[in-house]
């Protein structure tokens, strides 16, 4: 299961929810979907691409890197490294480490794989195109290492924690050690998914009909619910 709630953050969505409709045809639709996507997972903004939603190179590299705090976030919760149920968040994170995981995710990202085809005018106005995402694999390559038993740095890991006795430590220690423990079990995760960028694969093509619709002010966007495919598409977490 991914991002759900997560990835819905409006600074992700919003970035993906504007694009002037006038005079529009069926290929600024698809540049629209090809330069929204170009944007939050490669960061590129064409100049095109820019002029079309009204935005500047800095507000698009701001959304580029609001994705990627974003992915960065998730990824901890994922792998067990914060616990929201605990209120612990991404802010609890050393910012060694964070940039690290942004940084790690910024790669992943440079590999995603998509194509647009030219979008086709719908009877209610709306129009839909074409969307081809090959989802990158390596999220599903790290799980599988991790639970192999094989992968050293983990299983060392945990043997080192295996008889820490953490009630007979008194709040300040027990801090310090959970902070500790949280970032080397972090970095843990870190290197073993950076040990597996040379062999990042893809799963099998994922084809959908994204919907973009115009509002009561002529302004076109991808369907919230299309934006969730995309995102949950474009990296498989098992």
């Amino acid at each position: 299961m991914k991002k759900l709630i997560i990835l819905l953050l409006s600074a992700l969505m919003i970035f993906g929810l504007t694009a002037c409709g006038g005079g529009s045809g069926g290929d600024k639709i698809q540049s629209l979907v090809q330069g929204n996507i170009d944007a939050i997972y490669l960061g590129k903004a064409s100049d095109e691409y820019l002029k079309m939603i009204d935005s500047t190179p800095e507000i698009a590299r701001q959304n580029y890197i609001d994705g990627l705090n974003t992915e960065a976030e998730f990824f901890c919760y994922y792998f067990g490294i914060l616990d929201y149920s605990y209120g612990e968040t991404f802010d609890d994170i050393k910012t060694e480490t964070k940039d690290k995981i942004v940084a790690m995710y910024k790669q992943i990202y440079d590999k995603s794989k998509y194509s647009t085809k030219e979008s086709v005018k719908q009877s209610d106005g709306s129009y839909t195109v074409q969307l081809t995402i090959e989802p990158i694999d390596i999220m599903e390559q790290a799980s599988d290492l991790l639970l192999s038993g094989t992968y050293k740095p983990y299983e060392d890991f945990w043997a080192k924690y295996e008889d820490v006795n953490v009630d007979a430590m008194t709040d300040e220690e027990f801090v310090k050690f959970y902070d500790e423990y949280t970032d080397e079990y972090a970095n843990v995760i870190i290197d073993c998914i950076l040990s597996l960028l040379p062999d990042l694969g893809y799963k099998d093509a994922k084809t959908l009909s994204v919907q973009v619709q115009a509002d009561s002010d002529d302004i076109y966007s991808i369907n919230d619910d299309d934006w969730s495919k995309i995102d949950d598409y474009m990296i498989y977490y098992p």
